[in-house]
């Protein structure tokens, strides 16, 4: 048996599921998995927050549309939870707990078993409070591609078979993670670097992120990708327009993108001699 078929094996034993779905290569292969174990008696689930980009809920309808799974967006006021504004180290956990809390309460209601999340076998290499919140919820949440052995270079496989359009899509995380710890989670700051993204991928491939430390936006992408801004005009249009967005120094960060790099701080404050 291959690492899939113990997959939709494991999903079959769950009967009726919720598919927490994101619109990401993970969530989308687990969401075209739960749909072949369970046909109808599998749904997928979107939580509908500020910390949500635009494009990730586009990519999360289109999915659906093409696995043929019911798809439900499911309001989540996530900033208006006082310990997820703050934006502190723990602002995972208090999300992933408000979040997955409540999608049980539904999905109790509306008599299904269990909640399953896309977490894979290489999420464990980075700072995720978040799975501490998922693991107090494990009664009912389940992490299925753990319970696979399935890392993300088998997803991507995966959702290339099945012609997923996400299958080669760059990992992303919420909006919050731009934002450096400490600095209040705002619909005005979120709405920053989600614009200030969407404008540059206009022009550069592979990943982007745009940290934002208040008044300082701190670009992130693969290193291959420096020389466009090599390019004065290049330079001046991409100054121009985040600081129209509001930022006073743009910045770009030469040790390109990394994954979690806002959780570099964490350790230099945890390593600070006291």
């Amino acid at each position: 048996m291959d690492k899939f078929d113990k997959l939709i094996k494991i999903l079959k034993d769950y009967q009726k599921i919720v598919v927490a779905f994101s619109g990401g290569v993970d969530s989308s292969v687990l969401t075209q998995a739960a749909h072949l174990a369970l046909g109808d008696k599998a749904i997928a689930v979107t939580a509908d927050s500020p910390l949500l980009q635009d494009n990730e809920k586009d990519d999360a309808v289109k999915v659906a549309k093409i696995v043929g799974i019911k798809h439900i967006l499911m309001k989540s006021d996530d900033l208006a939870v006082p310990e997820i504004a703050a934006n502190d180290k723990n602002r995972c956990y208090y999300c992933k707990k408000f979040r997955f809390t409540n999608m049980c309460n539904w999905a109790k209601e509306n008599g299904f078993n269990y909640i399953i999340e896309g977490s894979n076998l290489d999420d464990k290499t980075d700072y995720r409070p978040g799975m501490k919140a998922i693991a107090e919820l494990s009664d009912m949440v389940k992490l299925p591609f753990l319970e696979a052995g399935i890392g993300k270079k088998e997803i991507r496989q995966i959702a290339h078979k099945y012609n997923l359009p996400v299958w080669n899509k760059p990992s992303q995380a919420c909006l919050a993670s731009r934002l450096a710890y400490g600095l209040s989670l705002t619909a005005d700051r979120l709405e920053q670097v989600d614009k200030a993204e969407r404008l540059l991928r206009q022009y550069i491939n592979g990943q982007i992120r745009v940290r934002h430390h208040g008044k300082l936006a701190r670009i992130e992408i693969m290193p291959e990708e420096f020389a466009k801004f090599a390019l004065p005009d290049f330079r001046t249009k991409i100054y121009n327009e985040l600081k129209e967005l509001g930022f006073t120094f743009i910045t770009l960060d030469m040790n390109g993108y990394k994954m979690g790099s806002q959780n570099a701080a964490i350790s230099q404050i945890q390593n600070q001699p006291n």
